[in-house]
């Protein structure tokens, strides 16, 4: 399990990815179906579909995923949070009752804006609907929220580049900094099971 320290650690270390709590066993995946192993299995290492990143074999399980999860995206809440700025999120409500976990997800490049859409579409649109497929619910209920940043996550010194980006300071970026503001809201409104955010 992953403490709060150490998830902020992370995240002012991270380049911008997603980034949820730790992966529940057995949870389904039809992108990558061993992606969470087994319980007693402590390889964490995720087999992938044989072939290039667009092989027959990985563009049918991308397609199924999405045939599969279509429409889940139309679960999430438009929500907003205000503080220094305004951060627009997105929030599931899982129909099971008692204290259950939090996941954040959050998004990619392709989903910074101020739109309270672009973070479940493109390269998001996995990351955001695996939780909410019915079969993953009925074995791990959990509310999932995936804020929108229009200021990234990361921290990153512009003077100092390499390879032409600009380095990632260690540090939490105005995004990370607000979405855990938005996960401390939710905790206060929600029944968030602590030991599991």
């Amino acid at each position: 399990m992953i403490a709060r320290r150490e998830a902020l650690r992370l995240l002012g270390s991270a380049a911008a990815a997603a980034w949820v709590t730790p992966p529940l066993r057995g949870l389904h995946n039809p992108v990558a179906p061993n992606f969470f192993p087994a319980k007693g299995n402590d390889d964490s290492t995720p087999p992938l579909a044989p072939g290039s990143p667009n092989s027959p074999e990985r563009v049918a399980l991308i397609d199924a995923f999405r045939k599969q999860s279509e429409g889940l995206e139309q679960k999430y809440e438009a929500r907003t949070y205000k503080s220094d700025w305004t951060m627009p999120y997105r929030l599931f409500r899982p129909d099971a009752k008692g204290k259950l976990p939090l996941v954040i997800y959050l998004s990619g490049s392709g989903g910074l804006g101020d739109d309270n859409l672009k973070q479940l579409q493109f390269g998001n649109t996995f990351g955001t609907r695996v939780w909410l497929l019915p079969e993953n619910q009925k074995k791990f209920p959990c509310y999932v929220v995936a804020p929108q940043t229009d200021r990234g996550w990361a921290r990153y010194d512009e003077t100092q580049e390499s390879n032409g980006k600009a380095k990632v300071i260690p540090a939490l970026g105005d995004g990370s900094r607000m979405a855990l503001e938005v996960v401390d809201a939710l905790r206060r409104e929600f029944p968030i099971d602590d030991a599991r955010n």
